[in-house]
């Protein structure tokens, strides 16, 4: 688990009843004994043969050039983490697929061919479609052994926080609410405007470059 994400104790519980202490949630005294946590866990039954990988805070990768720091996060078909590229002397999104999906993976093939899109002009640096630039940026890709089978790795630029993050830790974006209730998060017009600019001009790039998203 990642250290900055495990469940903290509450201090001061020493001069809490144990019986409030402990659950009692009928009491009006009552203080859970931990405080809970946002970010969801993957699952323990996904790392099996065929599943994750199993890695920890310090592992590095390729030789000893990537050595992870934190986890970013997981979804159904990998886990990501912050790494340190000791190459290059920056910091990465390192993105560890499942075994079952490393075999038969098309986002390699897809990232790949729209960033090698009709980016240039007669030889010109300046790129044709502006939306390419809002892209996330793949660097390599490489493959590894694990207790689980063999993972497809990918090294991609790494992104910042969320819109929901920012909007919520930023003390400029926070307004009271009328009615006195609390505050209200929201972006300043211009940037809101900024942010669908930058999302319409990539998504118009992907659709022209043959690809969209959706279930299937």
């Amino acid at each position: 688990m990642d250290q900055n994400n495990q469940i903290k104790p509450h201090e001061g519980l020493s001069d809490i009843p144990a019986h409030t202490a402990f659950g009692d949630s009928t009491s009006e005294a009552y203080c859970p004994k931990f405080d809970s946590i946002s970010i969801a866990a993957d699952h323990a039954e996904g790392y099996q043969p065929g599943g994750y990988h199993p890695v920890s805070l310090g592992d590095t990768f390729r030789n000893g050039r990537y050595r992870v720091l934190k986890k970013l996060g997981y979804g159904s078909f990998s886990t990501v983490w912050l790494a340190r590229d000791n190459c290059q002397e920056c910091d990465v999104a390192l993105k560890i697929l499942r075994a079952d999906a490393s075999t038969d993976s098309k986002e390699v093939k897809v990232m790949r061919q729209l960033l090698a899109g009709e980016n240039t002009v007669l030889g010109s640096k300046q790129p044709i479609h502006p939306g390419r630039s809002h892209l996330v940026q793949l660097k390599e890709t490489f493959t590894i052994s694990g207790p689980n089978g063999a993972h497809l790795c990918l090294i991609l630029e790494l992104m910042g926080p969320t819109l929901t993050d920012m909007v919520s830790r930023d003390p400029r974006y926070r307004f009271p609410r009328e009615d006195g209730s609390g505050w209200r998060y929201c972006y300043p017009i211009p940037a809101s405007k900024e942010i669908c600019r930058q999302l319409l001009c990539a998504l118009d790039y992907i659709h022209k470059q043959g690809f969209t998203h959706g279930g299937g």
